[in-house]
């Protein structure tokens, strides 16, 4: 792969999916208002692994332990939106 493909592969998907769920979210808003409860502590951690996922990549590198907490971080995620 050329140098710096791969990034701008990864920003067209990253711009896609953030278009894709506003666009959806707002048409549907539109037609019908939405309610949002409970949300925010779902929400708060969606943030939180881009973010922690940012700060431990910072050195160049991921190492299998990092990788593996990030992955746990993840699935406590999914866990707690599908319990919510």
């Amino acid at each position: 792969m050329q140098r710096g493909v791969s990034e701008i592969a990864v920003a067209g998907v990253v711009g896609s999916v953030a278009y894709n769920a506003t666009a959806s979210l707002g048409v549907a808003a539109l037609v019908r208002p939405l309610a949002v409860t409970g949300v925010l502590t779902p929400a708060i951690a969606a943030a939180i692994l881009p973010l922690a996922l940012l700060a431990v990549t910072r050195g160049g590198g991921l190492n299998r332990q990092t990788g593996a907490v990030l992955v746990i971080g993840y699935g406590a995620w999914v866990t707690a939106v599908l319990a919510h």
